[in-house]
């Protein structure tokens, strides 16, 4: 008889595994620089994105993609399908390798009360 073979293993996800692989989240209590402009200061070269937002609907993320322009931060839209099932429009900033732009960046999306989870990109 015809050996069964099983199909992939289904992934559990949570907030970290469904980022890709090649992206960590670098908490704020790892970001060591002194503080100025609001926030502590990247110092660790490399390179970062910062996620502003992670929306099921594209309309929200339309919608922060648009304020972030207005304050002159330019976004993009990332669509991900987590699971077969769910879609999520995750509102992006970067790629950053110039860590002045990045935390530039950073104060002024705190000035204007929108947390942004800061992520670096794996080599």
């Amino acid at each position: 008889s015809p050996e069964k073979i099983p199909g992939p293993a289904k992934p559990k996800f949570d907030f970290y595994s469904i980022l890709p692989e090649q992206e960590v989240v670098v908490p704020d209590q790892d970001i060591t620089g002194k503080p100025r402009q609001g926030v502590r200061q990247v110092q660790k070269p490399g390179k970062y994105l910062l996620q502003a937002g992670s929306f099921q609907e594209i309309k929200k993320a339309d919608e922060l993609k648009a304020r972030l322009a207005l304050i002159g931060l330019e976004a993009s839209i990332q669509t991900v399908t987590i699971d077969g099932r769910k879609t999520w429009n995750r509102v992006r900033l970067g790629p950053y390798t110039d860590l002045g732009k990045l935390n530039t960046a950073r104060s002024r999306l705190k000035d204007h009360h929108i947390n942004a989870i800061l992520l670096k990109v794996k080599s």
